[in-house]
């Protein structure tokens, strides 16, 4: 096991994760890795993102894999040297690595129900009396 790979998983456990996305993080890495031929902590953000593409338009792979793949690549940011971790992703969610959505909304916002003054999509529909 490389230093890296290490490191990431102690972290992992520290953290308490499970067996099975500790393997998933790792395997995201790891295929990073492989398809670049470099290691982990020699690849860009750049390049980050054209594995990204490259999985979803070359690899035909589903959102949901690929998000997968970018909360592993999130994680080993810091182990790889990055300082950000924001791969400018947004997820299915509309949240990047960043905290913010595509309405600006911030995920505390979006926990607080703060979400349907800002994004009129989201509001309830009014219920009227009649309906029921």
């Amino acid at each position: 096991m490389t230093e890296l790979r290490r490191q990431m998983d102690d972290d992992m456990v520290v953290r308490g994760m499970a067996n099975r996305t500790r393997e998933t993080y790792l395997a995201a890495v790891t295929g990073l890795a492989k398809y670049y031929r470099r290691s982990p902590d020699q690849i860009s953000d750049e390049e980050v993102q054209a594995y990204l593409l490259h999985l979803i338009r070359d690899r035909h792979r589903a959102w949901n894999t690929c998000h997968i793949v970018v909360h592993g690549l999130r994680f080993s940011a810091p182990v790889r040297g990055d300082a950000a971790a924001d791969l400018g992703v947004a997820g299915a969610d509309g949240l990047t690595g960043s905290g913010r959505s595509g309405a600006g909304l911030t995920q505390n916002e979006h926990r607080q129900g703060e979400v349907s003054e800002k994004c009129p999509s989201t509001r309830p529909l009014p219920v009227s009396s009649t309906a029921l």
